[in-house]
């Protein structure tokens, strides 16, 4: 079972000069993530994935990713209701908390191009975090 894994991301493409803005913009926002969210945005959060589950369903292939997804992480696929179910029952404090864990893990991070010479090093992004 992969119940104890998961992958956050966030992808950016920009010119060569704008790089290293967009990384000190990206790790602000990330920063920002844990901490001052508000109940406004965690709802219209919610309402978005709510939008987006109800999508998906419309195409086979994307049910069937998702299926498929469920299946090797919790052995089984979920029921749509119990995952809104577990989305309405997460509290401010269970997202800062779970962000605040996803960011203190070891970031992989790759940067393409010619800009990737001229951004800070591995290190000093990850210190951001810690």
């Amino acid at each position: 079972s992969y119940m104890d894994a998961g992958l956050f991301g966030v992808y950016a493409g920009t010119s060569t000069q704008n790089a290293a803005g967009t990384l000190e913009i990206i790790c602000q926002e990330m920063l920002k993530l844990t901490q001052n969210m508000t109940e406004e945005e965690i709802e219209r959060s919610r309402r978005q994935l709510f939008a987006g589950m109800k999508i998906a369903q419309e195409s086979v292939g994307a049910r069937c990713e998702q299926i498929a997804q469920q299946i090797l992480t919790y052995n089984q696929p979920l029921d749509p209701q119990s995952i809104k179910k577990s989305l309405l029952q997460m509290t401010k404090t269970d997202l800062e908390k779970l962000l605040g864990k996803i960011l203190s893990t070891p970031l992989t991070f790759t940067a393409l191009g010619g800009a990737a010479k001229n951004l800070e090093s591995y290190e000093s992004i990850q210190k951001r975090f810690l």
